[in-house]
């Protein structure tokens, strides 16, 4: 008898055996030999074995203890033939139910870590991340800063803290998937050194150039990653007629409103220039102003002889009056007036000028601009 029968025959199993739970018996494939000289497989059963080196034995050979509940025949078959495709397992083991281990789930990220360990990957540089893939923001809580950035490998939001308290920054250890809900895989930029080669002031420049291009209207309330609110929509550009249209139609109601609050002068009596029995809070009475009034003639007196201290110190006093004095008072009554003027408003041009000049000191002859001006200064500090 051969080693192998021996072995079944004795009751110790083999490596191609399998214990089963309780009274049954092992199942031990052989080879036997048939007529046609070729190999077949047999099975052979037996009692399972009771002594400590039997058990020893299975233990040794990857065989199923006498006190662990049965998973099925040819457990070890089918262990060899997931490992080793090579060798597949009995035709009276395929095809046995074998128990599913489920795959846990990924865990939640870390807020922060306190292992040494270091990934042998190069070192982000957050220069060359995107600025949409980036947090430098400051909690709003604890007035502290802390870096997220998306994951190279992953994509995904990770966390970034010192490493073992020193100035060097990582990445958190994580999975690749959302937590609790894909697989528990190790992303391999887990613990990977971070290159903060780029300022806080700089990345929030950038984020809003980027946020700008995209068009985007972000959440920057919150520290973590930014959620989008809204598109912003673009409106039509408007022309000049649009508004010129705007304004034509608001022009009439403006007028009407001014109207309907001006009191006027003749129509209450008034103290100071304002209404006596008017309504409480009523504008002042404003009294009409003509072309050859005091007002008027003090008002052209005064910018002429602004417009002399203002003119060439050389140039004749005699000359910048006259000329001076025509344009502002053609200016004048045509603003008062409301529209240009006609040949027949010479004389009212020529008498205002002439009520101008007679308010003014007489210019000498040969007297330059600039004596001129002292001159009617001195005058009137001294009235």
């Amino acid at each position: 008898m051969s080693s192998r029968m021996q072995g079944v025959a004795s009751g110790v199993p083999t490596r191609f055996g399998a214990l089963l739970d309780g009274p049954r018996t092992i199942a031990v494939p052989q080879l036997v030999s048939s007529e046609s000289g070729r190999w077949s497989e047999a099975v052979a059963r037996t009692n399972p074995p009771a002594g400590r080196t039997a058990c020893t034995t299975s233990a040794l050979m990857r065989c199923l203890s006498a006190g662990t509940r049965a998973v099925g025949s040819w457990a070890w078959w089918v262990e060899r033939a997931s490992a080793s495709p090579a060798h597949p397992p009995p035709s009276s083991c395929r095809g046995v139910a074998m128990p599913e281990l489920a795959m846990p789930k990924a865990a939640k990220r870390k807020g922060r870590t306190r292992t040494s360990r270091l990934s042998p990957l190069d070192a982000i540089a957050l220069s060359t991340l995107s600025p949409g893939h980036i947090d430098m923001r400051t909690v709003e809580t604890t007035q502290t800063r802390r870096i997220s950035l998306v994951c190279p490998d992953c994509e995904t939001w990770v966390a970034v803290t010192p490493h073992r308290g020193t100035y060097l920054l990582k990445t958190v250890p994580h999975h690749t998937g959302r937590a609790g809900v894909a697989d528990a895989i190790r992303c391999p930029s887990s613990n990977r050194l971070v290159d903060v080669d780029i300022t806080d002031y700089a990345w929030r420049r950038q984020y809003n150039e980027w946020a700008r291009e995209e068009r985007l209207a972000v959440d920057l309330t919150r520290h973590r990653r930014a959620t989008v609110q809204t598109l912003k929509v673009a409106r039509p550009q408007e022309r000049p007629a649009d508004r010129r249209a705007q304004w034509e139609r608001a022009v009439p109601a403006a007028r009407r409103a001014d109207a309907a609050r001006t009191v006027p002068a003749d129509a209450i009596p008034t103290t100071r220039g304002r209404a006596v029995d008017g309504p409480a809070g009523a504008p002042l009475a404003m009294a009409p102003q003509t072309a050859g009034d005091r007002r008027s003639v003090r008002a052209l007196a005064t910018g002429t002889l602004r417009a002399l201290a203002d003119a060439n110190q050389d140039r004749s006093a005699s000359d910048v009056l006259e000329e001076h004095l025509t344009r502002a008072a053609y200016t004048h009554l045509a603003t008062i007036w409301r529209r240009p003027l006609t040949p027949a408003d010479q004389p009212a041009h020529t008498a205002l000028v002439a009520e101008v000049r007679a308010a003014l000191p007489a210019p000498t002859p040969g007297e330059t601009a600039a004596a001129y001006t002292a001159r009617c200064s001195r005058a009137a500090l001294a009235a």
